[in-house]
């Protein structure tokens, strides 16, 4: 679990391979995402999350590898 500087909550589940986020209300967002799988918005067996300078960083264990989604509303 993280959070970021919005203070919304970023879940990983990795039974599910799905990653989910709430708002500082705690209610669910459309932005949660996730599936089984090596693709975009794919992941095998994810085991954690991480937030820093407006990236948000999940181990995507199965898949071996890091990924990587910026979070910004900056239009540039």
């Amino acid at each position: 679990m993280t959070q970021d500087n919005n203070l919304s909550v970023f879940v990983i589940d990795s039974y599910r391979n799905y990653l989910y986020k709430f708002n500082s209300a705690g209610k669910f967002m459309k932005e949660s995402f996730g599936s089984f799988g090596t693709g975009d918005g794919k992941f095998i067996n994810p085991k954690g999350v991480a937030f820093y300078n407006k990236v948000l960083y999940i181990a995507d264990t199965g898949n071996n590898r890091i990924v990587r989604y910026k979070l910004s509303t900056d239009l540039n």
